[in-house]
């Protein structure tokens, strides 16, 4: 069948994320491991013929504007289409948190920059396979998933990280590494963070430990 438009997964302890990342081999990069408290798997299908009305937006693989931490993402199969909304003022996006075509989202950006005159930017770049997408914390952003140029599977799959992590032992605590985190010791003014990690990750033997 079609399946669902679009799967998320920011949880360590996800069976989806663990089963995922064995099957590609994929590992955090170690220049990346600053952004990668939490771990992405992102799996979604191409919309046949394109995206061409709001509804239909609703129903395919992508997200609307939104913003959040740093995070990065590798592209192992498919194209997926990125907007950028930067505003000099901090004015959040037109369709901010609303499903919408691209001819929407791009008709209701040029309104709010022609009226708002703050220097308002949307910035579009397609990833295609094999690319990496390094995002800064608290840039406003949205995607869309884009059919294949030649024919081949419309499965749209990436593999990525999310959220700051200040220190080795941080991220060991939000991965789950307890032999690594008594190697590495933790400093008594650290644990109050390494245990909030532990918790959103879903990492019980860890907060025993600290």
């Amino acid at each position: 069948g079609k399946g669902h438009p679009l799967i998320f997964d920011t949880r360590h302890g996800s069976s989806a994320n663990r089963g995922v990342w064995e099957k590609l081999g994929a590992k955090i990069p170690q220049e990346l491991k600053s952004f990668s408290r939490s771990p992405i798997t992102s799996i979604g299908r191409a919309p046949e013929g394109g995206t061409t009305s709001d509804s239909q937006a609703a129903e395919v693989g992508g997200l609307a504007f939104h913003l959040h931490e740093r995070n990065w993402l590798f592209l192992a199969a498919g194209r997926k289409r990125w907007f950028f909304h930067v505003c000099q003022s901090g004015r959040p996006p037109a369709t901010a948190l609303k499903r919408v075509s691209e001819a929407t989202l791009r008709a209701n950006e040029i309104i709010q920059a022609d009226a708002c005159q703050e220097g308002t930017e949307l910035l579009t770049v397609d990833q295609k396979p094999g690319e990496l997408m390094i995002l800064p914390d608290g840039l406003w952003h949205c995607t869309y998933n884009l059919p294949p140029d030649v024919e081949k599977s419309d499965l749209i799959l990436g593999v990525g990280g999310m959220g700051a992590c200040h220190s080795e032992a941080h991220f060991c605590a939000s991965t789950g590494r307890l032999d690594a985190l008594e190697e590495l010791g933790v400093a008594k003014e650290a644990a109050p963070l390494l245990a909030r990690s532990a918790c959103e990750q879903g990492q019980p033997d860890v907060l025993r430990w600290l």
